[in-house]
């Protein structure tokens, strides 16, 4: 409940108009919510007094993206019968802890102890958090990724493109990347960093100076992968065919990004596709270039 308030008061401040939020229980409590957890939102100009909460339904989940949850828990009912979602603090800071409502402090500590200090630290901590959720929700990306077994015959006529890409060293679970792209005679230097979590990409990249570039590029010369894209257009979707050079010179794939997780369960697999890899994380990118040979 202090998420969604929050976060439609970050929305309103802010003037985001692309977003909007609801909120949901496992378990739908008909009382009304904890007064400190009230009183804390107060704080924060929140009025949440009339809150009922809803039941988590697939229902009310038709014209929904996805579902942040707030506890690990959470997870086990969302997975029946939604595929989509991701836990708050993963998007908060990169780490998949547990958000414990006042209910769930009760249940587990089995003691109002302590209780009113915990409700007013949560409530902070997801007012302070929230303009990191709201930037995850402006850069992430869904996409899914297949092996083919068969490329097209006149494969040469799409678009191309050559890329050589080489990965930094992690930072908090985040993928660092820069990438020189060469397309029509134009060469592109690019930095990516990137998270994920199931068909959910958190991306951002940013265009980097050539001597930016090779600045970066002496400190991981030796990580890298190379391929070829191709980039062929797909009924009302772009598809991503990468070629791979040298050490994975067998291996070509296919990436294609989606509007929202409907559009990407929907998706109708060509016949030329393999297997799917979106989960696989031996088969990432950052993952292969470990094992790139010299």
């Amino acid at each position: 409940m202090s998420a969604e308030y929050l976060a439609k008061k970050y929305i309103k401040d802010n003037n985001i108009n692309n977003l909007q939020v609801s909120s949901a229980g496992t378990i739908a409590n008909p009382e009304l919510p904890y007064l400190h957890t009230l009183e804390r939102l107060e704080k924060y100009w929140c009025n949440a007094s009339k809150h009922h909460q809803t039941k988590l339904s697939e229902a009310i989940l038709k014209d929904k993206d996805f579902i942040i949850c707030m506890a690990k828990h959470h997870l086990n009912v969302v997975k029946s019968f939604w595929y989509c979602w991701v836990l708050f603090n993963f998007v908060a800071y990169g780490k998949k802890k547990d958000v414990m409502d006042d209910t769930e402090y009760q249940e587990k500590y089995w003691s109002l102890y302590n209780l009113e200090t915990y409700v007013k630290k949560i409530v902070d901590y997801i007012y302070e958090t929230m303009p990191n959720v709201i930037q995850w929700l402006n850069w992430f990306e869904i996409e899914r990724k297949f092996l083919i077994k068969e490329i097209p015959e006149n494969i040469e006529s799409y678009p191309k493109k050559k890329i050589i890409q080489w990965y930094l060293k992690d930072v908090n679970d985040q993928k660092i990347r820069i990438r020189k792209s060469i397309m029509n005679w134009i060469t592109e230097y690019i930095q990516t960093i990137k998270k994920w979590d199931w068909l959910i990409r958190k991306e951002y990249e940013e265009k980097l100076s050539k001597k930016t570039f090779y600045e970066l590029w002496k400190k991981v010369w030796n990580r890298y992968l190379e391929k070829t894209r191709y980039i062929l257009p797909y009924k009302k979707n772009i598809i991503e065919l990468d070629i791979y050079k040298w050490e994975f010179k067998w291996l070509i794939t296919a990436e294609i990004e989606f509007k929202n997780p409907i559009e990407a369960k929907k998706f109708i697999i060509p016949k030329r596709f393999d297997k799917e890899i979106t989960n696989n994380k031996k088969m990432t990118n950052a993952n292969l270039a470990k094992k790139q040979k010299i």
